[in-house]
């Protein structure tokens, strides 16, 4: 349990850069804002995003469209 705990942690934390970065006007500085409190480089950010695993990349799909749709 405690390594869940952790994952959802992580993943809020993930998130929250990322959910911040998008309030920015331009995409362009996405990464590079998200990465910094993350105390990742833009690439690695960039790296880690492109290698998530199917399951995953639906779950970002759904997450994305929900908030344009809130936007729409």
């Amino acid at each position: 349990m405690k390594n869940s705990r952790g994952k959802d942690q992580l993943y809020a934390y993930v998130a929250a850069a990322c959910d911040a970065a998008m309030n920015l006007g331009n995409h362009h500085d996405w990464i590079g804002y998200a990465a910094k409190p993350l105390a990742l480089t833009p690439s690695v950010l960039w790296h880690a995003m492109c290698c998530v695993e199917d399951a995953e990349v639906k779950a970002i799909e759904r997450y994305l469209e929900d908030r344009l749709l809130e936007y729409a």
